[in-house]
């Protein structure tokens, strides 16, 4: 239609304006079971008629995590999955009615799985069905964390329970906090897609309570985030042996060639309180180097 410039009013003709003094509220935010989505190839346009209930109506949604084919959604009443090829063929399934998320970060997408800190453990989740990982194995060295994560009913956001992976080295993180103290963790259990094995990482000596972590693509570090600073490569971080790049740098005298890829490392000083052992991990020259030998 048409209107004159000295009586167009934007709110008459496209309906209600929205602006700081008159915010609009989403009529669906009241459906808590409920997933919406768009349509193909407009990931921008959501119709109110796109949407998915999943579960009671009375069970909030804890995290949504996808795979290749599918879309899993933890929820308070059980896990469910939705697949299909297309908005018009969509299938929801219930997967397990008895399975809830500990924490909504407490779970990661890694190699078309999904891995999560449930009320049963550590588990994996793939269109294969659910893996207990933890379960006769570490099972009651988390125990305690778990339940007060289960049971944790301060309103607060914990962050001491979260789950990272990285694709290099194939690799799950799950961070657990003490059960006295849920906003910080500082253990690691690391699972290792390859040999089916827990690694604890303790973060103790450092003192430093871990809220988050990643793995970054671009150069495969790990990055834990903490309340007193960020470890980066985490996994050169073992009990006495934690170290920072920028707290604990060595300095090397010399480095002289052994033929093949070994070298005798000459090292000037190292940081106070730590004595190397072979198998330790150091980067000398942005070279990845494994400790051999320590004659003193």
């Amino acid at each position: 239609g048409y209107a004159p410039a000295d009586t167009f009013s934007p709110s008459s003709y496209f309906g209600p304006y929205l602006g700081l003094n008159n915010p609009a509220t989403s009529r669906q935010e009241n459906v808590q079971n409920r997933v919406m989505y768009s349509k193909q190839l407009e990931q921008e346009a959501a119709p109110i008629v796109n949407f998915v209930d999943v579960g009671s109506e009375k069970a909030n949604i804890q995290r949504l995590m996808e795979t290749r084919d599918s879309l899993f959604i933890f929820k308070e009443d059980g896990l469910f999955r939705i697949s299909g090829t297309g908005p018009f063929n969509l299938r929801l399934d219930t997967i397990d009615a008895d399975l809830r998320l500990v924490q909504p970060k407490a779970c990661v997408q890694h190699r078309n799985a999904v891995y999560a800190w449930t009320n049963r453990g550590f588990i994996s989740v793939s269109d294969s069905g659910v893996r207990e990982l933890s379960q006769q194995v570490i099972q009651s060295e988390i125990a305690d964390t778990q339940q007060a994560l289960i049971q944790n009913t301060s309103g607060l956001a914990v962050s001491g329970a979260f789950a990272f992976a990285s694709s290099l080295h194939d690799e799950v993180y799950f961070a657990a906090p003490a059960a006295a103290n849920l906003y910080g963790a500082l253990v690691l259990y690391v699972y290792s897609r390859r040999t089916g094995a827990f690694t604890r990482w303790d973060f103790s000596a450092s003192g430093n309570y871990l809220c988050d972590g990643l793995y970054r693509e671009s150069d495969g570090a790990l990055i834990l985030a903490g309340y007193a600073n960020t470890l980066l490569n985490p996994e050169l971080w073992q009990g006495q042996n934690i170290r920072s790049d920028q707290a604990y740098p060595l300095t090397v005298a010399s480095i002289t060639s052994l033929g093949g890829d070994k070298y005798d490392i000459q090292v000037a000083a190292f940081p106070a309180g730590y004595t190397p052992t072979k198998g330790d991990a150091w980067v000398v020259g942005g070279v990845d180097c494994l400790v051999d030998a320590f004659d003193g």
